[in-house]
């Protein structure tokens, strides 16, 4: 009696379909059916012997058909489930995913006889670049690299390949920006506002992903900072409120966006 559309259900008996042998076939009938309509809460006027049970089975599939109609008018349809790709590499650095950022920015070696080394993580490699060129030029690099790295033309050429939706992992300086003494450049929500527009744009759907939170959910580069060996990051560090607040800012953003359909 709780559910709405149950007690909707049962206030309106006269709604049951007509039940014939021609628009009811169960295998188990025997006997011959009246051609008198059945409407009144599924009570069959028929001289069939399984009066009784068939009477019972029309109510059930009528209940199921009301039920279903008026669920369909106050409800949205399902969101078909996702099939995509991750867009990694933009707005959460990665060796690999963000090629050719990292290879193009080694880092001097701590040996000087040794040849430069490849950043392991954004932190390492903005560190590095601020030291070796400053942080305006650093800014400008990344900023370069986010205008460059996806496009327009990725969510088409995704959507074309039959797909439906991307994941978009970022950082918490993309939405707050860095802490005092972090090396990380931001914020950049405009990105973010981009690649929703652009999901929006194609049909795609898309799910904004904190990739990256304050303080670090663990000890790998796909956090942000890498800290190796194991023992120099521990879970305590993660700043829940920190973390928080920048998911708030994500959902009172893009709460009104359909294509949006999930937030991690």
């Amino acid at each position: 009696h709780s559910d709405p559309f149950f007690d909707t259900c049962l206030v309106s008996p006269s709604w049951c379909p007509t039940i014939t042998p021609q628009n009811f076939p169960f295998p188990f009938f025997e006997g011959k059916f009246s051609e008198a309509s059945a409407r009144h809460r599924g009570k069959l006027a028929s001289s069939c012997s399984f009066s009784f049970l068939l009477s019972g089975i029309a109510d059930f599939i009528g209940l199921c058909i009301k039920m279903a109609a008026l669920r369909s008018k106050v409800q949205p349809p399902p969101t078909p489930a996702w099939n995509g790709v991750s867009l990694g590499g933009w707005l959460l650095l990665e060796p690999g995913p963000s090629y050719p950022l990292f290879a193009d920015h080694p880092l001097p070696s701590e040996d000087p006889d040794e040849e430069p080394v490849e950043a392991r993580c954004e932190w390492d490699l903005l560190e590095g670049l601020t030291e070796t060129v400053g942080a305006a030029r650093t800014a400008e690099i990344i900023q370069q690299h986010r205008e460059r790295h996806i496009s327009k033309q990725d969510f088409e050429k995704i959507r074309a390949c039959g797909m439906n939706a991307v994941r978009l992992p970022f950082g918490f300086w993309v939405v707050v920006g860095p802490r005092p003494g972090e090396p990380y450049v931001g914020p950049g929500l405009e990105y973010i506002d981009r690649a929703v527009q652009w999901a929006e744009e194609t049909g795609l759907q898309i799910v904004l992903d904190l990739h990256g939170c304050p303080g670090g959910e663990s000890g790998e580069a796909p956090c942000g900072r890498r800290q190796r060996p194991y023992g120099t990051w521990d879970w305590t560090q993660w700043d829940f409120a920190a973390t928080l607040k920048a998911l708030e800012v994500v959902v009172q953003r893009y709460n009104h966006c359909r294509c949006v359909t999930g937030v991690a």
